[in-house]
């Protein structure tokens, strides 16, 4: 490209203006929000020969494009996550919102006394360990009686904000290979095929019981008025048959709440997709500005392949989209000034298929958080997922290295939780807070090795993040296209 190309190329990177299609879709996965399948700048297959031809350039290819491939290598991080701005219902208070927290709080530090709250569900009673933890904190009273308001009671008359509670740092990684076939059907239209395998873990780096063994004592509670009188608990009963025993209970709850390991293949998607070039101001005076405008539009669905988060497995996440099935469709439009960069603007939403899922753990309490003593069966509704995006591209603006650099946002709405078997026992409204947004970057690179081979790399990083974690993803193409 011309020399101005790169001028342009410099002048406009802080801007990120508009985009052409990023070729991922938007996911119900806060660890994952928008996988990439290719380095690869989507507006390259089937339009290269034709922007080079109408821009006098000598022709890299003597055919129209046909078939394209590319394999992906990938690996993404996260060592910590942020919680939704403002707090939400089931979090512990004393845990700060709009910070970095460890990955392991993010649906609220674990309250292990609270474990002791709420009604018992049918046919459901506490455990050994619970239960002997019951009679030593709450003698006189019997599993079931510690509503809300006495749990409030007892949150009011101890000193310790943070008795009885957990935190758990994790360190959370994904590597894999992933791969974006595309293929011309007939004309502007194309077909798209989508998929990955992906090693996920989540490691357990450190709990820390965050309980005082001298600091959990009663005071005066309004001159006696309150129910929390009769109670003479302390820091170290806490600490001896809740905190220094949980591994104990969540067995006893059949709950794993060690590290997490799996493999799987990710969700597959297939996608059709139309777009057509026009040409502006070509037959016109040159003082015009010469580009070529091209509206896209694509729909897909998506088989869920992947594996889903295991709920007997408390660090455990989805690999792509938590066994839900997907629709998903974007819109967009592209300019291509040909002397200088390329901009263009896109939406795109997904929408998610409900599941049944058995033996789900959830709250009996309001001030339960993190864990949860009871399981049934449930089906969930995940909430829709929507991203906008904003990108220039600069191409061969050295040499064969092209560049495309995007603004996106990604955000996913509530899930709905609904009982299978309808227990009053269960709170559904108090379930964790699922609805996330992340913004990040993607700058990305492409070496053209010949006229059918190139090589990329692409990395994508937050900038802001609200109830997701704050994962840094790199990726490494291998494209063919011929």
């Amino acid at each position: 490209m011309k020399f101005t190309s790169a001028v342009w190329f410099f002048l406009s990177l802080p801007l990120f203006m508009m985009t052409s299609s990023l070729w991922g879709w938007g996911t119900n996965n806060r660890a994952d929000p928008f996988p990439l399948y290719t380095s690869n700048d989507p507006q390259e297959f089937l339009y290269t020969r034709h922007r080079q031809l109408l821009q006098g350039w000598p022709l890299d290819k003597a055919d129209p494009e046909r078939v394209s491939l590319s394999l992906t290598g990938f690996g993404q991080a996260a060592d910590s996550a942020r919680r939704a701005c403002g707090g939400s219902v089931g979090l512990d208070p004393a845990q700060p919102t709009c910070v970095d927290i460890p990955i392991g709080d993010l649906d609220g530090r674990w309250n292990m006394l609270a474990l002791l709250y709420g009604p018992l569900p049918q046919g459901q009673s506490l455990g050994p360990l619970l239960s002997e933890a019951f009679q030593v904190l709450f003698p006189g009273y019997q599993p079931g009686q510690i509503n809300d308001n006495f749990a409030y009671d007892i949150d009011s008359c101890y000193t310790n904000p943070s008795m009885a509670l957990f935190s758990n740092a994790l360190k959370y990684r994904k590597f894999g290979v992933r791969w974006n076939f595309e293929a011309r059907l007939i004309g502007d239209f194309g077909f798209q095929f989508q998929g990955g395998l992906a090693d996920v873990k989540q490691t357990l780096t450190s709990r820390v019981d965050l309980t005082s063994s001298c600091s959990s004592l009663p005071v005066d509670c309004n001159g006696g008025s309150t129910s929390c009188n009769d109670l003479s608990f302390t820091g170290a009963e806490i600490k001896e048959y809740l905190m220094d025993v949980a591994s104990d209970i969540a067995q006893e709850l059949c709950i794993d709440i060690c590290s997490f390991h799996t493999f799987s293949v990710e969700d597959l998607y297939f996608c059709l997709y139309w777009r057509h070039a026009h040409e502006i101001n070509f037959k016109r005076d040159p003082s015009w500005a010469r580009f070529l405008l091209t509206p896209f539009i694509r729909i897909a669905g998506s088989a869920p392949t992947g594996k889903s988060k295991d709920p007997a497995v408390i660090f455990s996440v989805p690999v792509t989209n938590n066994g839900h099935a997907s629709i998903n469709a974007n819109v967009g439009i592209n300019l291509d000034f040909t002397d200088t960069i390329e901009i263009g603007g896109e939406v795109a939403y997904s929408h998610f298929f409900a599941r049944d899922v058995c033996n789900m753990h959830l709250p009996n309490s309001t001030y339960q958080s993190g864990i949860y003593p009871f399981g049934t069966n449930v089906n969930v509704q995940p909430g829709d997922t929507w991203y906008g995006a904003a990108k220039l591209n600069a191409y061969h603006f050295i040499d064969r290295l092209s560049f495309w650099g995007q603004w996106v946002i990604v955000s996913h709405t509530q899930d709905t939780v609904r009982l299978i078997d309808c227990d009053p026992a269960f709170i559904t409204a108090k379930c964790p807070v699922t609805k996330w947004t992340v913004q990040f970057i993607n700058a990305g690179f492409n070496y053209d090795c010949s006229p059918n081979i190139s090589l990329g790399f692409v990395w994508q990083f937050p900038i802001k993040w609200e109830n997701a974690y704050k994962s840094n993803t790199v990726l490494f193409s291998f494209i063919a296209t011929f």
